[in-house]
C-alpha cells in the first residue's frame, strides 16, 4: 500500500516536471522524455539553466507530500554545450 501511495504523492511532481522542461529526446520516435521516475528515485533531463526547478518549488512539493530531496544523493550532470558551474539547487556539475 505504501508504494501506490508514493505513486499517488509523486505522481503531480512528474506530470508538472513533464509540462514545463524541455527534456530530451529519446529512442527510435525520438519521444520527448524529461522526466524518468523509478521507485524513489527520479532523473530530470534539463537542457537549460531555465529548466531547474527553483527551491520553493521543491519546498513546496515537500510540505505537499513529506517526501525530501536528499541533497547529498543528488548530483548535476552538465553535457553537450550546457554553460555554467552550478544550478539553482547550488549543485555544482560533474
Amino acid at each position: 500500500m505504501s508504494m501506490v501511495l508514493f505513486a499517488l504523492y509523486t505522481h503531480p511532481l512528474l506530470k508538472l516536471l513533464d509540462k514545463n522542461i524541455t527534456g530530451i529526446r529519446l529512442g527510435r520516435n525520438g519521444q520527448r522524455t524529461a522526466v524518468v521516475a523509478y521507485a524513489d528515485d527520479l532523473t530530470v533531463f534539463v537542457t537549460k539553466p531555465e529548466d531547474f526547478i527553483t527551491r520553493q518549488a521543491i519546498h513546496l512539493n515537500e510540505k505537499a507530500s513529506g517526501v525530501s530531496l536528499n541533497m547529498r544523493k543528488s548530483t548535476a550532470l552538465a553535457t553537450g554545450g550546457f554553460e555554467g558551474t552550478a544550478n539553482d539547487l547550488g549543485k555544482k556539475f560533474h
